[in-house]
């Protein structure tokens, strides 16, 4: 991982899609290697829980059209999607403190 000045462009980051991953974390930019899956096997635990955040995300792509336009009302003027306002609410950090 290295540390950069600021995003390349568009363009640029598209092309090099598989091979590198350019990150913004706190106004500070790196760019990484692609993402790898681990070598060694998953824990039961992340598995179950991996397969749990499936099953959400796959009902959450079948909301109703009403359902997610209501949504997608509730989180205007925020930086947030109706899937981001679920997804924390599904698993208990709607509210944040920070």
């Amino acid at each position: 991982m290295a540390r950069i000045s600021g995003l390349p462009a568009p363009a640029i980051i598209f092309s090099l899609k598989g091979t590198l991953d350019y990150v913004a974390w706190r106004g500070i930019f790196y760019v990484r290697s692609w993402p790898r899956r681990p070598r060694m096997p998953r824990s039961l635990p992340s598995q179950a829980t991996a397969q749990a955040f499936a099953n959400f995300a796959r009902a959450a792509s079948r909301t109703a059209i009403p359902v997610q336009q209501q949504g997608t009302n509730a989180v205007a003027g925020t930086l947030w999607t109706w899937r981001d306002a679920v997804t924390r609410g599904q698993y208990g950090r709607l509210i944040s403190w920070e």
